[in-house]
């Protein structure tokens, strides 16, 4: 029951990151990102793409 748990709460997190970035919303992107790296932490692609969020944040940040 946990797995399964986990697997949809992974899920909705990433799909919330997804709905942040499309408001270019990159802070809580990352946030949403991190909840789901959280719960699979294993998770190459997940690690990949929340390392490419924080790249365009930090540009981001730097251009301010």
């Amino acid at each position: 029951m946990r797995n399964k748990w986990e697997e949809k709460l992974f899920t909705l997190s990433q799909f919330m990151s997804e709905v942040c970035l499309e408001s270019e919303e990159l802070s809580k992107a990352i946030k949403y990102m991190e909840w789901a790296i959280d719960l699979q932490p294993d998770n190459e692609e997940m690690l990949a793409w929340i390392g490419d969020l924080y790249l365009r944040y930090s540009q981001l940040v730097q251009l301010h």
